[in-house]
């Protein structure tokens, strides 16, 4: 019933208020029977055969009567039924709730319906599906995977037995399951039944039905998170250009599907091709939508997350402030997009250097998502990780493991022990326990993240390199070198293969392995890596980007293990130029660039020289703890 729950009480409550308002007497006893009709059926109201009496009783009609109305919609023969059962399209009532923050209310309000509507029509009955399928939309928001996915399958069942397979109301909620199983990181499940739905809505809607592309982009969605980049951008590519052709370049479609081709190019780090389809989308939506409206904000907050990965912080925060003040007037604090977007500005406050920032913006979030959603909710825990990273940071280790402990358990029991989630917040407890020296616990539960990813997304996913590489940064603390030169070697291999020798992933890893040469005194292949590892860098990334920075500053260690003081020098003294002007002269990087220039002065007896950058050291390191 294509029908927000809300509109059905506001008839109701009309209904209600007009009773007294005529002297027609047949008028009212009209609505009299309308109003016994809602309470019989559960229109905008509970089930009350009470109520439904009293005013069955005032329009003078017997019970047969309204029995007769109540068969008609039971049978699907009313009119009643086939006038809001419109082919307008799915429509969007979670995010609706959600940005009006009555969303749990909304659960609520469905669950009471879909109940009441089954025992007065029956489960098959396309007005207790459609409540059904919204609920179980509103349950999968609400991080209740477990009831939604229990609840799409009986969806799913009624509709191959009542329509068949090759039905769109089937696709449906096969596509609702997918994103389900999305969720919850089954990314193969998601994948089978998402490619079901896209076959049904092709085969019985055509290729270039609204429909039919709106699931090649779920599918597309779905390849994405199991690291198939190069599918999903075929698919988004192919789904952009299709809506551009039947809908036109300013269509909301098209523009969504403009923004999720140039999420896929971030996360393949094309950062800068993210940045251009960003940047087209953001002027679109701003002249066609405005500049306020929802989907304007989102792609405000897009393009300030490839800011972010271009290591562009003060540009991403120049735009991410006013998104914060903009989404908290328009929607309130407690909304889930304004809590986003605070967790966004933190976490840039974080890469600035600026924790004790981070750290109130955290708590904000934290304090509200528990007062709303609850302290066990994904989307809580998820801010309370947040926060552990900022207190590790902070070096307050211990707050930083006891909070990351309370995001762990909660976790494994409510998304599952292999939930990628469940296994990101492992990992970073695991970072933790080596920041405290805990190598072992922390080389145990790496050990553990990375065979489970192995098993479930295999040797070459992105996210078990990625385990790979942090297990190596353990091996390479505890000095078992050759073992963490195995396995880094491992992910420059993959990531070669998988993104290509100049994706910055790869460039990354190649900066590892030079290091780890580095401490195995192989001075000459640590050089000739890290300096192929710079001009990559600057290559693809820019001279400013903090991981251009940081092989500036790797080489330059490697040159100074061979006394090559000079090219040191100047390496170490243009990263600490450009960090002064990006970073200030507080930001820990900046501090640690300094150092490593004192270092390499006093190296060639330039005492002058270190003695003045010592003095600056201090006043910032002075400036910085107030």
């Amino acid at each position: 019933m294509a029908a927000d729950y809300r509109l059905w009480e506001h008839i109701l409550k009309y209904l209600e208020s007009q009773t007294p308002c005529y002297i027609d007497e047949s008028l009212v006893e009209n609505i009299a029977f309308q109003l016994a009709f809602c309470y019989e059926v559960c229109l905008g109201c509970c089930r009350s055969p009470e109520k439904s009496m009293y005013w069955l009783e005032k329009s003078k009609k017997k019970v047969i009567d309204l029995e007769e109305k109540v068969n008609a919609i039971r049978t699907d023969t009313a009119p009643f039924y086939k006038s809001v059962d419109v082919g307008i399209g799915r429509i969007d009532f979670v995010n609706e709730y959600r940005r009006n923050g009555i969303l749990q209310c909304a659960q609520k309000t469905y669950e009471a319906r879909a109940n009441d509507m089954e025992h007065t029509f029956g489960n098959t009955h396309p007005i207790t599906i459609d409540l059904k399928s919204t609920l179980a939309s509103i349950l999968t928001s609400q991080g209740n995977f477990n009831a939604a996915e229990a609840l799409l399958c009986e969806l799913i069942e009624i509709h191959k037995e009542t329509k068949g397979l090759e039905n769109t109301k089937t696709a449906d909620s096969m596509n609702d399951l997918a994103h389900v199983y999305w969720n919850q990181g089954r990314w193969k499940e998601a994948e089978e039944i998402g490619v079901q739905a896209t076959k049904i809505f092709t085969h019985v809607l055509g290729p270039n039905h609204p429909s039919t592309l709106a699931s090649l982009a779920n599918l597309a969605s779905t390849y994405s998170n199991q690291g198939q980049w190069k599918v999903a951008e075929s698919l988004e590519e192919h789904t952009m250009n299709t809506r551009k052709m039947v809908l036109g370049l300013e269509h909301p479609d098209t523009l969504m599907s403009m923004a999720n081709l140039a999420t896929t190019y971030r996360r393949q780090g094309h950062w800068k091709l993210a940045e251009r389809l960003e940047l087209q989308v953001l002027e679109m939506r701003k002249k066609v939508i405005g500049p306020e409206h929802p989907e304007t904000l989102t792609s405000v907050h897009n393009l300030a997350s490839t800011l972010s990965s271009l290591g562009r912080w003060k540009e991403a925060e120049q735009l991410e402030v006013p998104l914060v003040e903009a989404r908290k007037r328009l929607l309130g604090l407690e909304n889930p997009e304004t809590l986003m977007s605070m967790t966004n500005l933190a976490s840039t406050y974080r890469d600035l250097g600026r924790l004790k920032e981070a750290e109130e913006l955290e708590k904000q979030v934290v304090h509200k998502r528990k007062e709303v959603l609850g302290l066990d909710h994904p989307d809580t825990l998820m801010s309370m990780g947040n926060l552990a990273l900022t207190y590790m940071f902070q070096e307050r280790f211990e707050e930083a493991e006891e909070l990351q402990v309370q995001v762990l358990e909660p976790s494994k029991r409510i998304l599952g022990l292999e939930h990628p989630e469940t296994l990101t917040y492992k990992i970073n407890l695991a970072m933790i326990y080596g920041y405290q020296g805990q190598l072992k616990e922390a080389e145990k539960l790496q050990m553990e993240v990375m065979e489970t990813r192995k098993r479930l997304l295999g040797s070459e996913h992105p996210d078990t390199l990625i385990s790979m590489l942090v297990l190596a940064s353990t091996l390479w603390d505890q000095g078992r070198l050759d073992e963490a030169e195995q396995l880094e070697v491992q992910v420059v291999k993959g990531r070669k293969r998988l993104f290509g020798p100049e994706h910055p992933s790869t460039i990354k890893s190649m900066h590892n392995l030079a290091m780890t040469f580095l401490s195995q005194e192989r001075w000459r292949e640590s050089e000739e890596l890290q300096l192929q590892v710079v001009e990559l860098s600057q290559k693809v990334l820019g001279l400013e980007h903090p991981e251009t920075l940081c092989s500036m500053d790797g080489l330059a260690m490697a040159y100074k293990e061979r006394k090559c003081w000079e090219p040191a020098e100047k390496l170490e003294a243009e990263a600490l130029s450009i960090r002064k002007r990006i970073l200030g002269l507080n930001h820990p990087d900046t501090l640690e660039n300094m150092e490593n220039l004192i270092s390499t002065y006093k190296s060639q007896g330039r005492q002058e020289a270190a003695e003045a950058l010592e003095i600056l050291v201090a006043e910032s390191s002075e400036s910085s703890a107030r």
